[in-house]
């Protein structure tokens, strides 16, 4: 999860904007999700991470765009196993990383506030990695995606900006 926040942040830094008719934002988001059904029964915290978008807004359109990465974790656990001869502590994490893309349409808009309605169409995917608690021991680690989940959405909202 480490190497997947840093790789975000370096994203994040690395691009540019060039606007011309219209307008650009990118965001940091703070996610936390509520697992439901079988899912929630497999959790030991709520799911939390982060997230940033890319938002793309035409003046001369009510439709704009946008597109989001984010990470998520929902478990996390430390045991010992034996390894090289010696007793070795080991973390491994449960997350989920989402890629998704929006398509938004403006309702009505007035200085300081947009009413907005979107559909979002997009991808999650879940991985474990593994890693030794002490870094120098030797032990590779693990990275295993186990499987992803097609989403699909629409949903209203109200965007209040200065």
């Amino acid at each position: 999860m480490k190497r997947i926040l840093f790789i975000l942040a370096f994203s994040l830094l690395t691009i540019g904007i060039n606007a011309q008719d219209g307008s650009e934002s990118f965001g940091v988001n703070i996610k936390v999700y509520s697992p439901k059904a079988d899912f929630n029964n497999n959790m030991n915290k709520t799911p939390a991470g982060i997230s940033i978008n890319y938002l793309r807004s035409y003046q001369s359109s009510r439709i704009s765009w946008e597109a989001e990465f984010g990470t998520a974790m929902y478990s996390s656990d430390e045991y010992t196993i034996e390894y090289a001869g010696q007793n070795l502590k080991i973390y491994e994490e449960d997350c989920f990383f989402t890629l998704h893309g929006f398509v938004r349409y403006n309702f009505y808009e007035k200085k300081g506030l947009k009413v907005y309605t979107e559909g979002r169409i997009g991808v999650t995917t879940f991985f474990s990695s593994t890693d030794a608690v002490i870094e120098d021991s030797g032990f590779e680690g693990e990275f295993d995606i186990h499987g992803s989940a097609f989403n699909l959405g629409i949903g209203a909202g109200l965007l209040f900006y200065a």
